[in-house]
């Protein structure tokens, strides 16, 4: 009688080293016959996880990319602050100079046709 895994459940041996022998190849048969399914499935499980493990680092670099993407783009408000503040800086610095300037012109024209009206 044949168990559907290719050795017959039933042997008549002869003598005790024979059984022996006949009995341990049995065993490795039953054994290999077990492991092509396990080998199946564990091969299966590797693969399914080498599949996350690459969707995962796929997503990962996608976003980093747009974390990177993210930080090169320039900052507009902070340069939109920088500039206001010089041009401040700027106007107030051009009216004191212009005023420092101008008023001692001013008053050495001034000074200059006063003694130009009195002569």
């Amino acid at each position: 009688m044949n168990n559907g895994n290719g050795s017959d459940v039933n042997r008549t041996y002869t003598d005790a080293h024979t059984a022996r022998l006949g009995e341990r190849v049995t065993n490795l048969n039953r054994r290999q016959s077990d492991l092509e399914p396990e080998m199946r499935s564990g091969f299966k499980q590797i693969e399914s996880s080498m599949t996350a493990l690459s969707s995962e680092m796929r997503s990962s670099v996608a976003a980093l990319s747009a974390n990177l993407a993210e930080r090169s783009r320039p900052q507009w408000q902070a340069l939109g602050v920088a500039l206001t503040f010089a041009a401040m800086l700027g106007g107030l610095a051009y009216g004191c100079f212009d005023h420092v300037l101008y008023g001692k012109l001013d008053r050495h024209l001034a000074v200059q046709v006063t003694v130009l009206v009195i002569r």
